[in-house]
């Protein structure tokens, strides 16, 4: 009785930390959405599309220390060498399809824009991934058990 008892306490603070975890996310999200939909605003393209790669750059950088966090936290030499040419396939694919997003303007001012934008939000993606993976390895997932 008493071991259910605990493992019922460890599911409730792992599905806590799970929902608490994706509801900073959505903060997250909703807080760079606000930062985009303000660079749009600016009146003319170059403004727009400094604006958007400014917040590319910045969360790149995260992406970049989030990717390293995960690798350091791997042990195994061989996993941290898939995990490097995960991340090198995951920024392929990210540059493929924000290609396609480009072909899809015939403004060429538009085109860096859409594609800025477009590599913003696989980034945000990303990052959400990221950071899933290194609070299950350093706090343990509750869909493992």
């Amino acid at each position: 009785m008493l071991a259910a008892l605990e493992i019922m306490k460890a599911l409730c603070a792992a599905l806590l930390f799970f929902f608490s975890s994706h509801a900073l996310a959505d903060d997250y999200d909703a807080s760079i959405t606000g930062e985009i939909k303000s660079c749009w605003r600016l009146q003319d393209r170059f403004g727009q599309e400094l604006c958007l790669a400014e917040i590319g750059e910045e969360l790149e950088a995260e992406r970049k220390r989030l990717r390293d966090r995960r690798i350091e936290l791997i042990y195994n030499t061989t996993v941290r060498t898939q995990i490097v040419a995960a991340s090198d396939a995951w920024t392929k694919l990210r540059q493929s399809e924000c290609t396609v997003v480009r072909e899809q303007f015939e403004s060429a001012s538009l085109q860096s824009a859409k594609v800025s934008e477009c590599e913003i939000y696989y980034t945000l993606r990303r990052i959400e991934d990221l950071q899933q993976y290194i609070d299950c390895t350093e706090n343990g997932c509750p869909w493992f058990f």
